[in-house]
């Protein structure tokens, strides 16, 4: 059978709709990743506090590996080695070979 058309107005509110849709999607992604950010940080804590360390920023505070190496060293209970000192791309990168 045919397709109905829409009308003019009845096309746009379908649009108008379809765009509210999509932000509230955008909206339970956005609350949904904030949620887990939060958890996950508070796990990290969990472990970190063993050794008297903390991160407030997940993301910024993992970032150049140093913390990541700190939480993988109280998960194994193994010593690794020290990352070399610096903040440039180069030695964040040789931080997670470390860890790797």
């Amino acid at each position: 059978s045919p397709t109905p058309e829409l009308s003019p107005a009845a096309f746009i509110n379908a649009v108008q709709y379809a765009n509210v849709l999509e932000g509230r999607f955008k909206q339970l992604q956005d609350e949904r990743e904030a949620v887990q950010k939060k958890t996950f940080t508070k796990w990290v804590n969990s472990h970190l506090a063993r050794v008297t360390c903390r991160i407030s920023d997940l993301y910024s505070d993992l970032r150049d590996g140093r913390m990541l190496l700190r939480l993988l060293e109280v998960l194994s209970g193994e010593q690794l080695p020290k990352p070399t000192k610096g903040r440039m791309r180069r030695h964040c990168l040789e931080g997670f070979v470390y860890i790797l």
